[in-house]
């Protein structure tokens, strides 16, 4: 909840009069309440939808991944029908820019918009894809009727399951499977992933695309910007919505305590570490 109200902090800094569709599992009323009065006045409305006992949850997920990977499978069949069309956002982003420019995005008849990620030739390849015909799921553009035609989120389930030996990032690889290329392509800007940050290849064709990217996306484990000695340029982007969200004090995962920090900061010290080296070198010595 904490990270996704980072997120949504930097929405509202940048839209007006937004609807936020919010599938969720395991929040108290009180929580939820207190999450859309918090963010009401900076112009949200927070609908919120309960995930709990979905047949979806019932994928199979690993590692670092949990059931909550599954919840943009549900959107179709939980929002109301006279909802046609949303931009889904992970919750691992900030986002930099008006959203209208994506909103507006043609896709010519495709269930969904997203941005190539170069770093997916491995799942491609395990799918039988190009890596140009992979994206990344952590932002998309849907046309929810048209994903409702084609009953996406079942037939994508049902992908999953049968097609284990092909599965590695369980939901996006299940979309990729499914659709395979019938998807419409949106400028990396609306998802510039870490690893555009890093001059090699793939990411340097993008390199343009992402100079003041729209959405920055801090895709990968261990690349989070709560996440104590990450390295990333918009790290204090993060910082600064969240401290625009009801949890504006934290303290980064895997903080060492004052202790430990201490004793890193002596063994920095020159000649600490020459006395060391010599103390240990005269330990060796015959007396």
């Amino acid at each position: 909840m904490k990270h996704s109200a980072a997120m949504l902090a930097s929405v509202a800094a940048h839209c007006s009069s937004v609807t936020v569709h919010w599938i969720c599992d395991g929040f108290t009323r009180s929580e939820t309440d207190h999450l859309a009065s918090f963010f009401a006045p900076k112009g949200l409305t927070i609908q919120f939808y309960l995930a709990s006992d979905h047949a979806i949850l019932s994928l199979p997920v690993d590692k670092h991944a949990s059931p909550a990977n599954y919840y943009r499978l549900m959107a179709p069949s939980l929002l109301p029908s006279a909802v046609n069309r949303v931009i889904y956002l992970d919750s691992d982003l900030i986002v930099r820019k008006n959203l209208a420019a994506l909103w507006d995005h043609d896709l010519s008849g495709a269930p969904v918009g997203a941005v190539c990620d170069p770093a997916g030739a491995v799942p491609a390849e395990k799918l039988g894809l190009r890596p140009e015909d992979y994206f990344n799921s952590g932002v998309m553009l849907v046309d929810l009727d048209r994903w409702r035609a084609l009953n996406l989120g079942v037939r994508v389930a049902q992908y999953i399951v049968e097609h284990p030996e092909e599965i590695t990032y369980w939901d996006q690889d299940g979309l990729n499977g499914m659709l395979r290329g019938d998807w419409r392509r949106v400028p990396a800007t609306w998802n510039a992933m870490h690893g555009f940050f890093h001059r090699r290849e793939p990411y340097a064709a993008y390199r343009d695309e992402i100079c003041d990217p729209a959405i920055v996306h801090f895709s990968g484990q261990g690349l989070k910007p709560w996440q104590y000695g990450t390295q990333h340029p918009f790290k204090s982007e993060y910082r600064k919505y969240r401290r625009q969200t009801p949890w504006p004090r934290y303290r980064e995962d895997g903080t060492p305590s004052v202790p430990e920090r201490a004793r890193h900061s002596l063994r920095q010290i020159p000649w600490l570490r020459r006395a060391k080296s010599w103390l240990d070198n005269s330990s060796m010595r015959p007396l």
